[in-house]
């Protein structure tokens, strides 16, 4: 990034606001198109205009301008919107096509009165807010076929029909702040531990109920994770570190996935269902891979980030299971699934240490912990 411009522009009047980045030079534009002031600063190095270049850029972002970018190259950002801080373990946003549903903290987030979700599209337009019956949406996955959002508010699994604009509440109680959600194309998987179900979205029957014993990993964090396979026969469980159990959700029968790993984070059915994607916390934090066959873990050293640190806060896969997108603080990573190797990296505008990632068509989008929404050209 030695030479880009950014153009931002308010939505409610016709400021622009246009910021250059020249090596060590970082030039700006500002007023109206009419007329627009210049003016230039000059750094002792590159890093520092950087850092001035993205200062002054989301300065500006926090008084209400967007940068919009459509002609973006891949890797660099299509869109900037300033969402809002909030609490930095939940950065949740959804995919819904030509639509972004974002997280956004309403009111003290010290008090937490309520979360809402910003439905916001590729240019920037807010289209809808939606006022959430609970805090905290840790985790929200959307239906594109059945048109609906999937959501884990704080440990409780909620869904929202969009068209008929109704929360459902499949949970109501949990013993212990354990929660999952997971869907395939005709089944749900949801837990709020100690229970997990798996529910089918055309007979709007159980087809798995199952109460667990989650771990209480070092005394403090509950392990109780899962997923379900694209096909919707098998579902993935973590309730003690080092170990899975990959149900046969029609018979209810179980295998076991053995291995050194510490706490499951997430996982993923990956490779037509062949392949168990499973993000570590703890221990090594990065990705690993797990033969649904053999119950052996598999080793793709081009699948690592190239870091002497393997590790990641978030990952995405894309809608067609072809690529794969890891965060590691200010950086993300994109991965071809398929032949296994990474396709490049780039930097992350506006973020502290962590931000999460989700696929759309063309471009894959983030929620950061500084409180932007982004949306980047692949």
């Amino acid at each position: 990034m030695i030479n880009t411009t950014h153009s931002l522009s308010d939505t409610t009047s016709d400021k622009l606001f246009n910021i250059t980045l020249s090596e060590n030079k970082v030039i700006t534009e500002t007023g109206k198109t009419a007329k627009l002031k210049l003016t230039e600063k000059e750094f002792e190095n590159d890093r520092e205009a950087f850092l001035y270049f993205e200062k002054k850029e989301w300065e500006m972002l926090k008084k209400g301008f967007l940068m919009k970018q459509p002609e973006a190259s891949a890797g660099e950002p299509m869109l900037h919107y300033f969402i809002g801080s909030g609490y930095t373990g939940c950065l949740s946003l959804v995919n819904l096509g030509d639509l972004f549903a974002v997280y956004e903290l309403k009111g003290d987030k010290n008090k937490y009165k309520y979360d809402a979700l910003q439905f916001i599209d590729l240019n920037g337009n807010l289209k809808k807010s939606l006022d959430l019956p609970k805090v905290l949406p840790w985790n929200i996955l959307f239906h594109d076929n059945k048109n609906f959002l999937l959501i884990d508010l704080d440990h409780f699994i909620y869904t929202y029909d969009i068209e008929n604009d109704k929360f459902t509440q499949l949970t109501d109680n949990f013993k212990q702040p354990g929660s999952f959600i997971s869907m395939s194309e005709h089944c749900i998987a949801y837990g709020a531990a100690p229970k997990i179900f798996v529910k089918n979205l055309e007979s709007d029957q159980l087809l798995f109920e199952k109460e667990f014993d989650p771990q209480l990993y070092s005394g403090h964090s509950t392990q109780f994770k899962g997923a379900i396979s694209k096909h919707g026969k098998l579902l993935a469980t973590c309730t003690h570190a080092g170990s899975i159990e990959i149900f046969d959700i029609v018979s209810g029968k179980s295998e076991t996935i053995q291995g050194n790993f510490e706490m499951v984070e997430k996982m993923d059915f990956v490779e037509n269902d062949r392949i168990l994607l499973v993000h570590e916390k703890y221990g090594s934090w990065g990705l690993r891979f797990f033969d649904l066959e053999s119950k052996s873990e598999l080793t793709f050293p081009d699948l690592k980030i190239p870091s002497y640190d393997t590790m990641i806060q978030h990952y995405s896969i894309s809608k067609n299971g072809s690529q794969l997108l890891a965060v590691q603080h200010k950086n993300a990573y994109l991965f071809d699934l398929n032949k296994k190797k990474i396709l490049y990296s780039f930097r992350l505008f506006h973020t502290i240490k962590n931000a999460k990632p989700v696929f759309g068509q063309d471009c894959i989008a983030f929620r950061t912990d500084y409180g932007c929404f982004s949306i980047y050209r692949i």
